[in-house]
């Protein structure tokens, strides 16, 4: 397992200081290389960190025979030959103590899918502080059908630190925090982080930028809400001088710092996007919301959604459709619906 140690809080203060200051801890990660076959291994990860060795596979001895294209730890050995490999979860993973660095092991120089099957990954509150993920470089993750909860750091990425490619579909960010630095959810920093079908909830930077999302790279939002996230500026989304794409998409309930900042951060409007504030914070194209539940909830599905009321503004208003949401609920065949579906009286966003 590699960790690289954070840099100096106080960098935060400044964007181009915390930049300079997350170059510092991409550059030693480039003379880390690792060699990928061309076949994918699948990994099932059946325990917790702490059972007894030998006893069960846990995430993160998984994440450590993926970035070591070999089967480390006995206990956790994959079926077919590594190289872009997949990492299932069969129940909640749960960690009361630091797993041994800033974050779980680093995805150094490999492809990693994580899927998730409803489950959980989460710091319990009370263990001491660390990020769930870190990705560098050339490291590549995925997330589906996962929720990543209760990460807290104290300089940046609480939930997610990403200098590599970063994906999320039908997963749910959601109650993270940078307690003195950026990126409360999602920290990217010259990396690439596409979400797609998926919820940036309730993460926090309380003294520093980009409560929900940081970015200083490539951020593609496509069928996404990003929620209730707070921040000295932009609560939702924090742009710097960097590139936001945005389709379909729905920003609301920032506690503090806005939905979006500066004025500019979103680059590009692909249309059909809403927020709660209209186009005072995100940008003219932007639609004002009405009708949002801001409760992070259970709407059926893999992870927690938020849920359109009936009569919301962002009803019949997307443009084209995948054939199912966040909760993998069909669409039911409507051409320019929400992408949502009719539980009860409530539509449930994406």
């Amino acid at each position: 397992m590699v960790c690289q140690p954070r840099a100096n809080p106080q960098a935060a203060r400044s964007s181009r200081r915390g930049r300079a200051a997350s170059a510092s801890r991409v550059l030693p990660l480039m003379l880390i290389g690792l060699t990928q076959s061309l076949s994918a291994a699948t990994i099932t990860v059946n325990g917790q960190t702490g059972d007894p060795p030998g006893t069960s596979c846990d995430l993160v001895e998984a994440i450590e025979n993926a970035n070591n294209d070999a089967d480390t730890n006995t206990d956790c050995i994959g079926s077919g030959a590594y190289g872009a490999d997949t990492i299932e979860l069969t129940e909640d993973v749960t960690f009361d103590t630091n797993p041994g660095g800033m974050s779980l092991p680093l995805v150094v120089s490999t492809t990693i899918e994580i899927q998730g099957y409803d489950h959980t990954i989460r710091r319990l509150s009370g263990a001491p502080d660390f990020g769930i993920f870190s990705v560098f470089v050339s490291g590549d993750l995925t997330l589906r059908n996962t929720t990543v909860s209760g990460g807290s750091y104290s300089f940046e990425g609480g939930g997610i630190y990403n200098v590599g490619t970063l994906t999320l579909t039908n997963s749910t960010v959601s109650g993270n925090s940078a307690t003195a630095g950026a990126g409360g959810g999602i920290d990217n920093i010259f990396g690439t982080v596409s979400l797609f079908n998926s919820t940036v909830s309730g993460n926090s930077a309380d003294f520093g930028r980009g409560g929900g999302i940081n970015n200083f790279g490539t951020l593609t939002l496509t069928h996404s809400t990003v929620s209730g996230n707070s921040a000295s500026e932009g609560g939702g989304i924090f742009n710097d001088e960097a590139t936001v794409d945005i389709a379909d998409s729905l920003l609301a309930n920032s506690a503090s710092g806005g939905n979006c900042f500066p004025a500019d951060a979103i680059t590009t409007d692909l249309g059909n996007n809403f927020a709660d504030d209209g186009s005072a914070s995100c940008g003219a194209g932007f639609g004002l919301l009405t009708g949002f539940d801001h409760s992070l909830a259970d709407n059926g599905g893999p992870t927690k959604t938020h849920a359109l009321l009936d009569g919301s503004s962002a009803i019949d208003q997307a443009g084209a459709c995948g054939t199912t949401d966040q909760r993998g609920a069909s669409r039911g065949g409507r051409l320019r619906q929400w992408c949502v579906r009719v539980p009860a009286l409530r539509r449930s966003v994406l």
